[in-house]
């Protein structure tokens, strides 16, 4: 048995990533405002967390999938929010933010003992049901290697790149392809 993951935002491309990492047999530990993806994972194994908070207490690496920078900073901070994390976790982000948002959010998080994975997503929805996105990641190499068993159950293409806040900005020196 792996890490123990929680996904918060279970929508176009967060309810796919979640099938594939239950499917793998991660413990997974699942929250979402709509109780139809929820469901769907139940009926996978997942654990259903009524809040971030939850979500970060029950899992090992944390993978948010919501929209925007407010959104996440909802999940971080908000009421029943997942900060503080706790020491030794990851807390990846998936959503769109721009570099400043990443680094003031993993700022906070490292302050609480927890590592910060900028994670951008490219491929949609068709590429997260076959396990083929592409993650353009920032972080250092050892959160990066950590994270790795989960982020291949969804991700074809893993390109590090520099340091967290930069994963849209910077394209990386190489790839490493799941076989």
């Amino acid at each position: 048995m792996g890490p123990r993951v929680g996904i918060i935002g279970l929508g176009v491309v967060g309810l796919p990533i979640a099938e594939r990492v239950a499917a793998a047999v991660f413990p997974l530990a699942v929250h979402d405002v709509r109780p139809e993806p929820v469901a769907t994972l139940l009926a996978a194994g997942a654990q259903n967390c009524r809040c971030a908070a939850e979500v970060a207490a029950s899992s090992d690496i944390v993978i948010s999938l919501v929209l925007d920078e407010k959104q996440t900073e909802a999940v971080l901070f908000g009421l029943d929010g997942a900060v503080p994390m706790g020491s030794g976790k990851l807390f990846a982000i998936g959503s769109t933010l721009g570099p400043q948002s990443v680094q003031r959010f993993a700022g906070t998080l490292l302050e609480t003992g927890c590592e910060t994975l900028d994670m951008p997503i490219s491929g949609g929805y068709a590429a997260a049901r076959s396990g083929e996105l592409s993650l353009m990641i920032g972080a250092n190499a050892g959160v990066l290697k950590r994270a790795l068993p989960v982020l291949s159950t969804f991700a074809k293409v893993i390109t590090p790149a520099s340091p967290r806040g930069t994963g849209l900005a910077d394209r990386g020196r190489w790839h490493c392809n799941r076989t």
